[in-house]
């Protein structure tokens, strides 16, 4: 699912370090909202975040190998999707872009992603993203998702061992590691050569300007070259 709920100096000032980020510094981002991210060592989480984004490609790879280029809304329909656009901003107290939900739907949020496409254009800033269309990268996303439903196997169903007692463990799933393929998926798929990390703080800029401003300088924090 594509949620966020936030809002930078002028937007298109932080784009050149955002879409400079590679995989492994969003990963790394990532793994920091993750709740039970503590329990993994570095070094471990950096070789998870090589896994995830590997699992994502190489899933939008068989896609391209089995259907051709085809249009992502084609593709969708051709592997039994339903989409759905519903004129809102979201649900609850959350601004929300696209949705999963099991088994088969997408609802995309056609509020949030008119403002953020009126963003892109103001602020002149599409270039630096490839001109990519937004709807088709919120349904690339969710289309992962929709694979990764029906596909136990895949990478991002790995479970760490949270406790033990004698010979009875707990586990647990990461929440991170299927985003982090997600994105993948749909840069892949759509051939971006930045992650779709970047919409974290493009997307929801419009509605909360203030907290995505705040969001930038966390990510920053994982960036490994800073710069000036």
């Amino acid at each position: 699912m594509w949620v966020l709920k936030m809002i930078s100096n002028e937007i298109k000032d932080l784009m050149p370090k955002l879409v400079s980020m590679t995989e492994q510094e969003w990963g790394a981002y990532a793994f920091s909202r993750d709740p039970i991210h503590k329990r993994l060592s570095p070094q471990l989480q950096q070789e998870m975040i090589q896994k995830a984004n590997l699992c994502g490609r190489k899933e939008a790879q068989k896609l391209q190998n089995q259907f051709g280029a085809q249009h992502i809304l084609q593709l969708a329909d051709t592997m039994g999707l339903d989409i759905a656009r519903k004129d809102s901003f979201g649900t609850d107290n959350f601004i929300t872009f696209a949705q999963f939900q099991f088994p088969n739907h997408i609802t995309l949020f056609t509020k949030n992603i008119t403002a953020a496409q009126t963003l892109i254009e103001q602020n002149n800033i599409g270039g630096m993203l490839q001109h990519v269309n937004i709807e088709q990268l919120l349904i690339a996303h969710e289309l992962f998702h929709f694979i990764e439903s029906k596909n136990a196997q895949l990478y991002t169903k790995t479970k760490i061992v949270l406790w033990r007692i004698g010979s009875f463990q707990y586990k647990s799933g990461l929440i991170c590691l299927g985003e982090i393929a997600a994105m993948a998926f749909a840069a892949e798929l759509l051939h971006l050569n930045y992650s779709p990390y970047v919409f974290d703080v493009v997307l929801p800029w419009s509605q909360n300007e203030a907290q995505c401003r705040k969001l930038y300088q966390n990510i920053l924090q994982f960036k490994i070259d800073k710069g000036d």
